[in-house]
């Protein structure tokens, strides 16, 4: 008997995605709404600061620099913070955001203490962002300067790539479960939690006996159309996960799920969600992509199920309906031209599990407690279906060195 569903959970449309034998199925599902807090997500705060950017600069044309952790050593979720930020930006005004524009925004982001007094006082601290608007041709700073705050837990782990269990306890009530796992969060930060297999060295999870393992398998370009990949070791780094990876490489990422139920999965490459590039988009709001989620089917210890993701999610349709993760210049290979800067010498793979349930009839729902660029084209069967999601109990993540 499952234990009640925590009040933080969503209902998604997913999409399923055939495994190669055909007898398990792997989902995905849409970013209609998100879990923890959807109204704090990383693009709705970057919406605010963009409205609030191109009032200072009266509509003139803008081009954005670097966001750099502060204090964080081993986040990498600037490439994604700038990627966001551009969109937001030509969302409100297209033709807003150029290489080289009269005003440069710059910026950069650290984990703080909550700008709530109550919640700081119980030790809760949130990921700010700060941006700098710098006058391109004097270089001077306006004297403001924006401040954002992302306070929503997912959120803040995606951004600083952090790896551990997250709590879920249903019998306490959402405030109390939030706070602890930002708790959980800062000690994950402070104290990294990851495991390696030591039966299958290629094989990652954040604690020996978590229910769900990552493994890199990695090659050369080779032909454009080969997969010339295999697992690679992995190895333990001042409590971190590495594998190495190198430029001109392509790489997917394999999951294993032993528990007994169905979870669903988020993919980030240095918080880009692996949707990003997808043509697929959401109805309601083009800007952003249709698919947030993949569905691995249940497993056990001895028999887990096992999937691939071989690269950036492209479309639902269609031979060419994935581009493999390529490490090189993220939007750079088989479908564009543009590429976006990565910041720093490590990459992050991150990986957040989450519990799901499909949707009962009537409405119904179940209870329950280098940088990566896009490389050649694959083909992968998929089809749609619904599930409720709820916040992530687990995230692993991976790094490497570029």
């Amino acid at each position: 008997m499952r234990s009640p569903k925590p009040s933080l959970g969503r209902l998604f449309s997913a999409l399923v995605l055939p495994l190669c034998l055909g007898v398990l199925s792997m989902s995905l599902a849409p970013a209609a709404s998100r879990a923890d807090a959807p109204s704090d997500s990383l693009s709705e705060v970057l919406h605010s600061a963009a409205e609030e950017i191109l009032k200072v600069v009266k509509d003139q044309a803008v081009s954005v620099g670097q966001i750099t952790p502060t204090g964080l050593p081993d986040a990498n979720g600037g490439p994604a913070i700038v990627e966001l930020l551009k969109q937001e930006l030509e969302q409100l005004r297209p033709g807003s955001v150029r290489r080289a524009g009269a005003f440069e925004i710059k910026g950069d982001f650290n984990l703080a203490p909550h700008p709530d007094p109550s919640e700081a006082g119980l030790g809760q601290k949130v990921v700010r962002l700060l941006f700098r608007i710098v006058d391109t041709a004097t270089g001077e700073e306006n004297n403001l300067r924006l401040t954002r705050f992302l306070r929503d837990n997912t959120t803040i782990a995606r951004v600083l790539g952090v790896s551990g269990p997250l709590p879920l306890d249903p019998a306490k009530d959402q405030h109390e479960q939030k706070r602890e796992r930002n708790k959980a969060i800062q000690d994950n930060l402070q104290n990294p939690k990851t495991f390696i297999d030591q039966k299958n060295p290629s094989r990652i999870s954040s604690t020996s006996d978590s229910l769900f393992q990552v493994e890199i398998l990695a090659g050369p370009l080779g032909d454009g159309k080969a997969r010339p990949t295999e697992p690679r070791a992995a190895r333990i780094e001042e409590g971190l996960g590495f594998v190495d990876v190198k430029r001109g490489e392509v790489y997917e990422v394999r999951i294993y799920n032993r528990s007994r139920e169905e979870v669903a999965v988020r993919l980030f490459i240095d918080s880009l969600d692996m949707f990003h590039f997808s043509d697929d988009r959401d109805p309601k709001d083009p800007t952003r992509p249709k698919f947030a989620y993949l569905i691995l089917p249940p497993g056990t210890n001895e028999s887990p199920s096992v999937q691939e993701i071989a690269g950036w999610h492209k479309s639902i349709k269609g031979k060419e309906n994935f581009l493999a993760f390529l490490v090189t210049e993220y939007g750079k290979g088989a479908a564009s031209s543009q590429g976006i800067p990565a910041s720093g010498p490590i990459g992050v793979i991150q990986v957040q599990f989450s519990r799901c349930h499909p949707d009962l009839p009537g409405g119904r729902k179940r209870s329950a407690g280098n940088e990566t660029g896009k490389g050649p084209p694959r083909e992968v069967g998929q089809t749609e279906v619904a599930r409720e999601v709820e916040p992530p109990i687990d995230v692993v993540s991976v790094r490497y060195t570029r």
